[in-house]
């Protein structure tokens, strides 16, 4: 039972009398799905569980009905079947069948491309199970590697045939997840105009391209970039990158993926028998295409390099390495996953994120990775979670050491709670800004500010108290988006989230502090209001509105909320369209906040301004800070407690002492090698605790929620 389970209050409950809930699968925008049993037919099934606040909507409560009663009509071996739906006790579920295997995207991932027969006999039964759908009126819309498992003997399940979408998240994943859609869309999806059976066929001939290069057919730096040239772009030659295959391979994509779908195969039956009638090339013509490793490098062992993605990470729990005993997996991501550890030596619990080794692979990745992990763990603020170390394991693979936290993600307590008072709304936006107000001063934008990346922990007096996540944790903001190696494979991204991108980055064009402001701002409106600034049919849209369009005022949104006209001013400069026109910095939006007079949860005993108060003690703190310098020298270890002691004083004697000094060693890592010695480690770490006065346990890192499977 995993750590997220056991505080899930869901699990075993029974819904409609019938279906027991055993363990939490993962979590999507949707909701999240549930391993169940079947208590009248004894049998496992997967049960989706849609959010409350979707739940109250009775727009979408009646497609969600409509379509899953139409999906409910398909009966085929590679779909998955829908048993049941309905409402229980207030909760809107569906239940399914449960798949076993692995997504398509890590088929992909693990073995670089597919061989030309694999392809094919994982693409025919996705075309047969389409004509099956498509016979009885049901459009997938949304056909992704990581909507398709693939089994023992590469039995092809698909996924998610005909569920309603959330209306505010219609063509993204989940919250976060932008390539892993866009890079499948078809021209008529990207102008939101109707789609058909055809749409699907062509995301079909996406993949068929991806499995057999193990690319995107399309790359770029930006989302609206991509979905453009799907519009406009002709398709890439696929023999470029596998010379062997026949052109008729190549026709075949070109006609799936053609821009008027009046060109492309008109049914899967007829995409098959075209698919069918493909020679494969010559076994002694094959190329092999193998991951680059920087030089120097060592394989990684076998032990953490074979399964699938989930079957890596699941291999890691009750492992240990380095200094760490391996527990849970809190998460997973398109970057890697997020376990919650214990040092051997003082038994403290930390959260590891490990990257996947299929990025770590890459030198450029690992480069930016072990840069911007110092830039992380020189950035020290109450209201972030720590990094406190950076290290390589045997085999090249790269994880970072962060404080543990048991708080929950602000996305969670949006889907608990629907909108939040205006009080508590903007204190935790506020201590957030106090946050940035020290992480800009020292020139670092977190570029991805949403509701997923801030946990919400409960203070001494019961109140909020914000954690901002992943600062600088290399978003290969400039990597191109679908490259290869990068997280397009696994559906993440890194470009930021839609509902929350300010206008020139969902532009493509350069940011600045004023861009985090902006994010910020678009949760104050969702905080308040309890929905996102902008509804669209499309991703395109979604960003096309956050460049052109003013969102409805929040009062104007929810006039039952009772919010006043001075909280809308502030919201509504800090999601201006120009950034000359918004906050210039987070110390005039706090500035702004404070002056309302409010007396804001999370606020009291704590500083009133961005770099006052703590943040001032905190850069009296820089040089005691976390060191990069081998043999840096620093002060002495009294000087450091002196200075603690002030902002001891500071915060009201609410904060614990700790004692931080300089080694005068390099500060490297020794890891255990599983197969026996040491390996020291080039990569930065902070430096050690004093073993007599001991850092506070501070609360948890968790990772973006799991996908749903």
């Amino acid at each position: 039972m995993s750590n997220q389970t056991r505080d899930d209050p869901m699990v075993g409950r029974i819904l409609a009398g019938q279906y027991k809930l055993l363990d939490q699968l993962g979590q999507g925008g949707m909701g999240a799905v549930y391993a169940a049993l079947d208590t009248s037919l004894q049998r496992k099934v997967a049960i989706k569980i849609v959010r409350p606040d979707l739940g109250k909507n009775s727009e979408f409560v009646a497609r969600f009905n409509r379509e899953a009663r139409l999906a409910a009509r398909l009966r085929h071996s590679n779909a998955v079947t829908v048993y049941g739906f309905g409402e229980s006790e207030g909760i809107l579920y569906l239940a399914m069948e449960m798949a076993e295997g692995q997504e398509l995207r890590a088929v992909i991932r693990e073995a670089g491309h597919l061989p030309m027969a694999r392809a094919k006999k994982i693409l025919l039964q996705i075309l047969d199970a389409l004509n099956a759908a498509h016979s009885v009126g049901i459009v997938h819309r949304d056909l992704k590697p990581q909507n398709i498992i693939v089994g023992p003997q590469d039995l092809v399940k698909l996924l998610d045939f005909g569920v309603a979408k959330d209306p505010s998240e219609a063509a993204l994943t989940q919250p976060g997840q932008v390539i892993g859609t866009v890079a499948y869309m078809a021209p008529e999806q990207v102008v939101a105009g109707p789609v058909d059976n055809r749409t699907d066929l062509y995301a079909v001939g996406c993949m068929l391209y991806q499995m057999l290069t193990g690319r995107l057919p399309f790359l770029a730096n930006s989302a609206v970039e991509i979905m453009e040239m799907h519009r406009s772009t002709d398709t890439p030659e696929v023999r470029e990158l596998r010379p062997e295959l026949s052109p008729a391979v190549s026709d075949v994509i070109k006609r799936a993926m053609a821009k008027d779908p009046a060109d492309r195969f008109q049914t899967a039956a007829e995409f098959a028998a075209a698919v069918k009638a493909l020679a494969e090339p010559a076994q002694n013509q094959a190329t092999v295409v193998q991951p680059t490793r920087p030089a120097g490098d060592t394989p990684v062992s076998v032990s953490y390099s074979t399964g699938a993605t989930g079957a890596f990470y699941d291999g890691l729990e009750g492992r240990e390495l380095g200094d760490y005993a391996i527990e849970a997996k809190l998460g997973e991501g398109g970057m890697g996953a997020v376990f919650r550890a214990r040092d051997k030596v003082l038994g403290q619990l930390f959260a590891l994120k490990v990257m996947h080794p299929a990025l770590a692979q890459n030198a450029q990745v690992r480069e930016r990775f072990k840069r911007e992990a110092r830039a992380a763990l020189e950035f020290v603020h109450p209201n972030a979670i720590p990094t406190r170390a950076c290290r390589e394991a045997p085999g090249g693979l790269l994880y970072i050491v962060l404080d543990y936290s048991p708080g929950r993600s602000l996305r969670q307590i949006l889907i608990d709670n629907g909108r939040l008072s205006v009080e508590r709304s903007l204190g935790i936006v506020r201590q957030a800004l106090l946050c940035l107000s020290e992480a800009h001063a020292k020139g670092i934008i977190h570029r991805d500010l949403k509701p997923e990346n801030m946990m919400i922990e409960v203070d001494e007096s019961g109140e909020d108290f914000v954690r901002v996540c992943d600062f600088g944790l290399a978003k290969l903001l400039d990597t191109p988006a679908g490259a290869e190696g990068e997280e397009s494979l696994t559906g993440q991204q890194a470009i930021g989230t839609p509902h929350y991108m300010s206008p020139e980055q969902a532009g493509g064009e350069p940011i600045d502090n004023r861009t985090d402001l902006y994010a910020l701002g678009a949760m104050l409106y969702e905080l308040l209001t309890g929905s996102k600034m902008f509804h669209a049919e499309s991703t395109l849209q979604i960003l096309r509105a956050q460049i052109t369009r003013v969102p409805t005022p929040v009062r104007e949104r929810t006039p039952e909320a009772g919010i006043p006209p001075e909280v809308e001013a502030i919201v509504s400069q800090a999601i201006s369209k120009e950034k000359d026109d918004r906050f210039q910095n987070a110390d005039q939006f706090i500035h702004a906040i404070d002056s309302l007079g409010l007396d804001l949860p999370g606020r009291r005993n704590r500083t009133t301004s961005g770099r006052s108060g703590i943040a001032a003690a905190a850069g009296a703190l820089e040089t005691r800070a976390p060191t990069l310098v081998p043999g840096g020298g620093g002060t002495s270890p009294m000087a450091a407690v002196a200075v603690l002691g002030v902002l001891l004083l500071l915060l009201g004697g609410t904060a614990g002492l700790i004692y931080v000094a300089s080694r005068g060693d390099d500060p490297v890592a020794q890891v255990d090698d599983p197969q026996g010695g040491t390996k020291t480690d080039p990569i930065v770490e902070t430096p050690k605790t004093d073993p007599v006065v001991e850092t506070p346990k501070t609360d948890p890192v968790v990772e973006t929620p799991k996908t749903d499977p």
